[in-house]
């Protein structure tokens, strides 16, 4: 059972209008763009006691094939995910991800972060809005930091494509010792 909502400061009326409306009263409302806010949960350097049953998020779906729902991912769920993507990709301990996805969509969170720290790795973030207005350096960034995998739907490499004509986007580093698939860069 839920025991926190986490939204943002814009919402944070709403949400508790509609606590009360649903009479959610056990639920406690964190507005997470909020600093230092006190929410009483766990202090620096405590563990939650969790296994494999422990929801750990609420996914929305996108609604695109009817109302948008909420499915409750457990602890057991993100590990089993985690682990399946790091033996598709046959990544081995260590290696590097990143890119611009925000977190709270899930590819940005199953596929670019939790698998990197899992493995031991590195994920080097980017803003996703830095991306949208300077796609080049997207790229760049995957070869600065010799990214193994960054994700992206189709629209990003188009509009890298696009904005970057003219522009000198040739890898610094030598990009054979990556696999093709893996290289964006021409």
């Amino acid at each position: 059972m839920a025991v926190t909502v986490l939204t943002d400061s814009s919402a944070y009326e709403a949400v508790l209008a509609w606590r009360a409306e649903d009479r959610l009263d056990h639920l406690q409302v964190i507005e997470a763009d909020v600093p230092d806010q006190d929410s009483g949960i766990l202090d620096a350097g405590d563990t939650a006691e969790t296994d494999h049953g422990t929801v750990v998020l609420l996914q929305y779906t996108s609604g695109s094939t009817g109302d948008a729902k909420g499915v409750m991912i457990t602890n057991g769920n993100m590990l089993h995910n985690a682990a399946a993507y790091l033996r598709a990709v046959r990544q081995k301990p260590g290696f590097r991800s990143g890119g611009w996805l925000p977190l709270y969509h899930d590819m940005g969170l199953s596929a670019q972060l939790l698998p990197a720290l899992m493995a031991g790795g590195t994920c080097h973030l980017m803003q996703p809005m830095t991306f949208v207005r300077r796609p080049h350096l997207w790229l760049r960034m995957i070869d600065a930091f010799r990214l193994q995998v960054s994700h992206a739907p189709n629209f990003a490499y188009e509009l890298a494509r696009c904005q970057c004509r003219g522009c000198d986007i040739r890898p610094q580093r030598d990009c054979d010792r990556r696999r093709p698939s893996r290289c964006p860069i021409p």
